[in-house]
């Protein structure tokens, strides 16, 4: 007896949406990123059991190229469309985990003869590597929690999930002003060159001050510039008057620096900065004549 295709059909149409779209009444964090992501899986796993289902009278290498093809050719034209889209971005994550959706639904309902305990290894291996990247992001939601109110120290690798911008960035040994490694900031002569830290404990309404230590290489200042914004400043338009900005002298060398909670909270023009809600920590440089380097170390809070 033939089987339909509607079935799987209908489960694909049922879980595009929370694939492709940011799910509307749930906050925009990375832990629902990863969750979105990982929603490719399930949604190819359906379609080529759709394309399994429709083609159940041709022969199995027919059904197996087709639901490959398809399933790949869908990924990749979703994500080059995505390019055009407003916050959304090209992910390799998502064609991997469309493929192996693909691949999982080929493993358990097209074989000639099952092989259950085969198919079932190769299944977790590949569910162990789609999954692998959400519980990284867990295990530093954790490992952040506890260490707060140190908020960087660069001595753990999965801190780095947590930074980004302009600036080449990357840990190293030495330069560390609490235990061994810093975080290395190639700053470039961009308009502006920097890093973004996110993602870490954002109530800061028992702390005095956020610290930090810089160490200047060159044989002369720099000129850094320092923002700091709470969740309503990403929602209103991230305007340079709606959050705190300061503007430092690092001297060579080691430079400790100190910026008071008070201040920050009345960094925004028109209003306070929520502490209860700080969203993000800023450092850049501004059209710099040649390229420099510096390292940054234990961001903490007391």
């Amino acid at each position: 007896m033939r089987t339909t295709p509607l079935i799987p059909a209908a489960i694909t149409l049922a879980i595009a949406p929370f694939a492709f779209c940011d799910p509307p009444l749930l906050p925009h964090t990375r832990f629902i990123d990863h969750l979105s992501d990982l929603g490719h899986l399930p949604l190819f796993f359906f379609l080529s059991l759709t394309v399994l289902r429709a083609l159940e009278r041709r022969s199995r290498p027919v059904r197996a190229a087709a639901a490959l093809c398809l399933t790949l050719a869908c990924a990749v034209a979703i994500e080059w469309i995505q390019q055009f889209l407003p916050n959304r971005n090209v992910s390799a994550t998502d064609i991997a985990n469309s493929t192996i959706g693909s691949i999982l639904a080929l493993l358990w309902f097209l074989p000639a003869r099952r092989q259950p305990f085969a198919a079932a290894v190769v299944s977790g291996l590949l569910l162990l590597f789609s999954i692998t990247p959400l519980a990284t992001l867990v295990a530093d939601h954790l490992l952040a929690r506890r260490a707060f109110p140190l908020l960087f120290d660069f001595e753990r690798g999965g801190e780095m999930q947590r930074v980004s911008g302009s600036a080449r960035c990357r840990i190293v040994g030495g330069h560390a002003a609490h235990g061994e490694h810093s975080l290395q900031l190639q700053l470039d002569t961009r308009q502006y060159s920097g890093v973004s830290f996110r993602y870490f404990p954002q109530d800061w309404r028992r702390m005095s001050a956020l610290l930090l230590e810089v160490d200047n290489p060159q044989p002369q200042p720099v000129t850094v510039h320092v923002r700091i914004h709470d969740q309503r400043h990403d929602a209103d338009g991230m305007r340079y008057q709606d959050r705190f900005n300061r503007t430092l002298a690092l001297a060579p060398g080691r430079n400790a620096i100190r910026l008071p909670l008070a201040d920050v909270r009345h960094g925004p023009k028109n209003r306070k900065l929520d502490l209860g809600q700080v969203a993000g920590i800023g450092l850049f440089v501004m059209r710099e004549p040649r390229p420099l380097t510096l390292y940054l170390d234990h961001l903490r809070l007391e």
